[in-house]
């Protein structure tokens, strides 16, 4: 069967990703500061008669993992609610793994040996309905071979599609950051899927399945 989260091998870094990619990376996460009990920062500025003058800078949005990169499992055909069952379409363990990086772990699908591919865990946190989802992820240019690329993200068992997307192939590289906004109630420990279908050579690296907390 699909090998235990635990087992799997971490690769390291990628040499392939370039300085610019991390700016880019850089740019979405932002710098992130310390924060008051109250949610808030205190920047002093100028001297007064009273003392000194206070500007209230909102805090930040808050990245709350829905799912881990390293505890992914390969869904079979049999459990797959994505599967296709075609002649030809194909999934080689070997092209799903776990790959460590300086800004954390991502789980990369390597589609030339698996153009089909869903994954699936326990979502860490509960939605509300309102909640908005961050779906955030990389790949290198894409070649055509046979259609374009489709992901999508599911809640539930049955499933239910909260996220999908269709990208033109062949394409540079680039980004994946959508948010969507989720309906309905999913409490922590609901299944949570992840597929992707691309046929032609290229990584795909899943960054992040997040919920967004706003103050």
């Amino acid at each position: 069967m699909y090998g235990n989260a635990a087992e799997r091998t971490v690769r390291p870094m990628d040499t392939r990703l370039t300085p610019w990619l991390f700016a880019a990376l850089w740019l979405l996460v932002g710098c992130s500061t310390p924060q008051t009990s109250e949610g808030v920062n205190d920047v002093v500025s100028g001297d007064t008669d009273t003392g000194f003058d206070t500007e209230v800078v909102p805090a930040e949005p808050v990245h709350v993992l829905l799912a881990h990169n390293a505890s992914w499992t390969l869904a079979s055909n049999d459990t797959d609610p994505f599967a296709l069952r075609v002649e030809g379409v194909r999934c080689d363990e070997a092209a799903v793994l776990v790959e460590e990086i300086a800004m954390g772990i991502w789980y990369d699908i390597n589609t030339d040996t698996c153009d089909h591919a869903t994954v699936h865990q326990k979502t860490l946190v509960g939605l509300e309905p309102g909640d908005t989802v961050l779906v955030w992820i990389w790949h290198y240019a894409m070649e055509h071979e046979g259609g374009d690329f489709h992901a999508r993200v599911a809640l539930g068992e049955p499933e239910a599609v909260v996220w999908q997307t269709t990208l033109p192939v062949p394409a540079d590289s680039g980004l994946v950051y959508e948010e969507v906004t989720v309906t309905e109630a999913w409490p922590s420990g609901t299944p949570i899927w992840f597929h992707l279908s691309n046929h032609g050579v290229n990584t795909w690296s899943l960054v992040e399945l997040a919920r967004i907390d706003r103050p």
